[in-house]
């Protein structure tokens, strides 16, 4: 069984290279496993990575010529949403069709928005507000509730609680799942969040500047997602 998969073509990536970048600033080849902390240092799928290569992953991320660079504009977008607790069917449709975009796929937003009552989408999300919101966010049953949306997998559920509560949530894909191993079902979804969150508080803890924060020691578990997409597969 050869130690490193090929990693997998990912809309949100900026070429489509087939091709692993085991020269990326500050990593080098270890035994392929989940995200985890050995030491110092941070490793996922066959890389281990210093701290400080996180930033520079993350500022790639967010380049102009990337379709990631919309980002934090609809992580904004997402946050209003949430806030007014998806009253305007109009914003509603907004984000889903901004979602859907920037995960490389158009047409998902328009199958949703086609085949669900507004009115399901709104209990949904409220559902997974409810859940996130807890002093102990419940992912799985936010992640449940989202996928409950007629034309949402798990991929694209997770794509919208992303950019609806960035702290808490990452985007768990194809590229992800065949790169690090985490299942693709609630339980998967928890427990690669589980393993960002605990990176982002050792970053936190390091104080390792966040170009997403404003340059702040401030990571969120969508930002090390953001990271590690770029590390594992462009």
């Amino acid at each position: 069984m050869p130690m490193c998969a090929r990693p997998v073509h990912d809309p949100r990536s900026e070429t489509g290279s087939q091709t692993a970048h085991t020269e990326n600033k500050g990593i080098t080849m270890s035994q392929p496993r989940h995200l985890h902390r050995n030491g110092a240092s941070i490793c996922f799928a066959t890389h281990e990575a210093r701290p400080e290569a996180l930033p520079d992953a993350l500022t790639r991320y967010l380049r102009p010529e990337r379709r990631t660079r919309r980002t934090l504009e609809i992580e904004r977008q997402g946050a209003a949403l949430a806030a007014q607790a998806f009253t305007v069917d109009a914003d509603v449709v907004a984000f889903i069709k901004a979602v859907c975009w920037w995960g490389g796929f158009s047409g998902i937003g328009g199958r949703v928005i086609k085949r669900n009552e507004a009115t399901v989408i709104r209990s949904r999300l409220i559902a997974a507000k409810a859940a996130v919101e807890q002093e102990i966010p419940d992912l799985q049953t936010a992640i449940r509730a989202v996928r409950a949306i007629n034309s949402l997998g798990l991929s694209f559920a997770s794509k919208h609680l992303r950019m609806l509560w960035p702290q808490h949530c990452p985007v768990l894909d194809s590229q992800i799942h065949k790169q690090l191993g985490y299942a693709l079902n609630s339980t998967g979804y928890c427990a690669f969040a589980g393993d960002c969150r605990a990176v982002a508080d050792f970053l936190i803890e390091q104080a390792i500047p966040n170009p997403a924060r404003d340059g702040q020691p401030v990571w969120y578990v969508a930002d090390v997602e953001a990271a590690v997409f770029v590390l594992v597969g462009n």
